[in-house]
């Protein structure tokens, strides 16, 4: 009875057309001898050994999982547009279809003429505002000079300031002179007035003293007078001398209670003059604010402007679609005049996947990367991660998409641009991508297909 081992190595030698026993003799001749006892006796332990170590391995062994999908290198998120807001005509172009820029560098110019010209006259206006209004200020504070405004400061060797400066400050000391003339003459006139009222004051103290005597000699004169000691002619001049002394006091306090009145009126037609003054200088000031604060918006509108006509690179990279050809041609606002495709930044890819398949991929998981339009050997495998997968099917679009599919995106970081060794990778190249579901034994692979035929069978419908 042959061991199961002797029965396997039998089976198997009974499919080996050179086994001893299948040879025909040579003709005229006999057959050598062939001494198989020692090489039978080790060769099932052969295959034995052979089939047990493959049997764990396949059972035990971790190969890795993954869901090859086929996608194509997109362009989201990483090309620059670059652009002009206002448009122009092109003076001069630095660049060219494929060249290489840095993040600032000139791309081309506009003529800056036009630009240049209201920035120039901008200017002008708003110095002169600053300057207005600086004097304005120093007049409301009295201040014994002007004193310029801080944003003057970039225009001080400016002749323009100097200019507008000359004549703010002329008139500056005009209108200083101009007020403290008209205040100086109703200060003198009320001064006048009161002077006048301080001697009517002095005289008035003898005079009141004068009727009091004269009226104490009319009383006395007319006793004596009574009785015949004096004639009546003298109580009579007398009396007349009383009445002159006293209009002559009351013409002084008339002439005192005038020039009360008269001060009164010079010194309120002095602060009103002071007011109205100030008042026409506020609302100057305001419109001179209010002036200064457009200009400075305006100049600042312009400056930028000026600053765009330079059109330089929003980041480095790679110059494409280049539309700027002819020095001398004309911008339009807001159109695309070429892209940078950024230099070291990540690639997207979008891969379909299939809709039976959809449970094995999610975000956050591995993948590989292979460009199939490169050259397989020295192309290296670029390593990428699931950004995100589509929330809904999408329904096919053949021949792109023949079936159904989830969209998924994947993305490589600037590392494994640079793996990629300065290859150019374009929008639309072919990619095709393992992702990484996890590690699976060989025995599971080979019976998978088996397990789910088999959770199939029996099964009505099916």
């Amino acid at each position: 009875m042959k061991s199961p081992i002797e029965s396997l190595v039998s089976w198997i030698n009974s499919f080996n057309p050179y086994s001893p026993d299948k040879l025909a003799p040579a003709a005229g001749g006999n057959p050598l001898p062939l001494t198989t006892e020692g090489s039978n006796s080790k060769m099932p332990w052969v295959f034995a050994g052979f089939f047990v170590a493959f049997a764990g391995w396949a059972v035990i062994a971790p190969i890795d999982s993954g869901v090859v999908l086929n996608g194509v290198v997109v362009v989201q998120g990483n090309r620059k547009v670059v652009q002009h807001p206002l448009g122009g005509v092109v003076s001069s172009i630095m660049v060219k279809e494929g060249s290489h820029v840095r993040a600032g560098d000139l791309l081309f110019k506009l003529n800056p003429l036009n630009t240049e010209a209201n920035l120039a006259g901008a200017e002008v206006d708003y110095i002169e505002a600053l300057v207005t209004e600086s004097r304005l200020k120093s007049e409301r504070e009295g201040a014994p000079e002007i004193r310029w405004d801080a944003d003057l400061a970039p225009y001080t060797k400016d002749p323009r300031f100097e200019a507008a400066k000359a004549v703010q400050t002329g008139l500056f000391m005009a209108r200083k002179g101009e007020l403290k003339a008209q205040q100086g003459a109703l200060s003198q006139q009320i001064a006048g007035l009161k002077a006048q009222n301080a001697g009517l004051e002095e005289s008035q103290a003898p005079r009141t003293q004068q009727i009091a005597l004269l009226s104490e000699e009319v009383r006395n004169n007319r006793e004596l007078a009574a009785e015949g000691h004096v004639p009546r002619a003298r109580v009579s001049e007398l009396e007349r001398q009383l009445a002159e002394a006293n209009v002559s006091l009351s013409e002084m306090q008339a002439e005192k209670g005038k020039n009360l009145t008269a001060i009164a009126g010079l010194e309120f037609q002095l602060a009103q003059s002071k007011a109205t003054w100030l008042k026409e200088l506020e609302t100057q000031l305001v419109d001179a604010e209010k002036s200064h604060i457009s200009l400075k918006a305006k100049v600042a509108s312009f400056k930028s402007e000026l600053a765009q006509t330079d059109v330089r690179a929003p980041a480095a990279g790679i110059v494409v679609g280049l539309k700027v050809n002819t020095v001398g041609g004309v911008v339009a606002p807001g159109q695309t005049q070429m892209e940078i495709v950024p230099e070291d930044s990540p690639l997207i890819v979008e891969a379909d996947v299939p809709t039976n398949m959809i449970d094995k991929v999610h975000a956050g998981l591995l993948a590989d990367l292979r460009f199939s339009a490169f050259n397989t050997i020295s192309t290296p495998v670029v390593a990428g991660r699931v950004k995100l997968v589509g929330a809904d099917r999408q329904l096919a679009q053949p021949p792109v998409h023949p079936n159904d599919y989830y969209l998924a995106q994947v993305e490589t970081s600037a590392q494994g641009v640079r793996q990629l060794d300065g290859k150019v990778i374009q929008a639309g190249m072919p990619v095709e991508v393992v992702v990484k579901t996890g590690e699976r034994s060989f025995m599971s692979y080979l019976l998978k297909p088996l397990q789910d035929r088999l959770a199939r069978s029996f099964k009505e419908g099916m």
